[in-house]
């Protein structure tokens, strides 16, 4: 596997602090947090999902329990949310009122019975990654298949389960925690590997990978800001030494997700 796996050699990395005014304390169990590009946080618990404003003020809320457990939530476009629910194998796609945008998608009617993850593509479709086939797959709005990638049984095994899959720049980025996080092309096609494992989401924002992770030397969580052109790395030392389970930038605003609450911070 490692002759197919693209080592990336970071030229620069550096570590910035920045100071942070604390917005507001949502007091909230989640399973996921997400952000879109009007700074909105969605937080998914079990079959519950929220949406909170920049400054942690509730918008609307979606519930299904019909669907099990939320598996994956994708707000890249945020008048078109799209939710993964992996017990049952269906999607939904929901406005920014979070009400549901025609019926639900269910991926055994189209052949598909073992999906592992999904996202939303451009005009309207999605992207599964086919388990069963070890196959990325691409649908439009009506539900045709428009591409189909390479195999990757031989690159990542049959058993292999992402957790991340997002669809920005005609390129598509997918986790898989013990590998990391593969990229394709536009058709699916598989590119290369880039060697960050253990990662439980992360973020693809203009030409930047962003994901958070405890630096072991310092003792201090970081958001890692990797350009995506240069390699080259920026560290922002988040405003919090301890219990943080992941972050999420989005402009001027962090949010930080702990056990029992969601903390946002402004940037200043």
């Amino acid at each position: 596997m490692s002759n197919l796996i693209c080592i990336f050699l970071l030229i620069a990395s550096l570590n910035i602090n920045y100071d942070f005014l604390l917005l507001n304390s949502i007091k909230i169990k989640s399973q996921t947090i997400t952000t879109d590009n009007l700074e909105n946080v969605y937080v998914s618990n079990n079959n519950q999902l929220l949406k909170f404003n920049n400054k942690g003020v509730l918008q609307c809320n979606y519930s299904n329990v019909s669907r099990g457990p939320i598996s994956f939530v994708d707000a890249t476009d945020p008048f078109r949310v799209l939710v993964y629910y992996s017990n049952f194998n269906q999607l939904i796609f929901l406005d920014n009122m979070l009400a549901e945008i025609g019926s639900p998608i269910k991926l055994d009617d189209l052949g598909i019975e073992q999906t592992a993850i999904a996202c939303a593509s451009t005009q309207g479709g999605f992207w599964i990654y086919d388990k069963q086939n070890c196959i990325l797959i691409s649908y439009n709005k009506n539900l045709q298949v428009v591409n189909k990638g390479s195999k990757l049984n031989v690159l990542i095994g049959e058993n292999t389960n992402p957790n991340c899959l997002i669809a920005k720049n005609n390129q598509i980025y997918m986790n898989i925690p013990e590998i990391g996080i593969l990229v394709f092309d536009q058709f699916g096609t598989y590119l290369k590997t880039i060697p960050i494992k253990l990662l439980a989401s992360f973020q693809i924002q203009n030409d930047e990978l962003m994901y958070c992770k405890l630096d072991s030397q310092l003792l201090v969580f970081k958001l890692n800001k990797l350009d995506l052109k240069t390699n080259a790395e920026k560290n922002i030392i988040l405003p919090d030494r301890e219990g943080i389970l992941d972050a999420k930038l989005e402009q001027d605003k962090l949010y930080i997700k702990k056990e029992q609450n969601i903390d946002i911070y402004e940037i200043k």
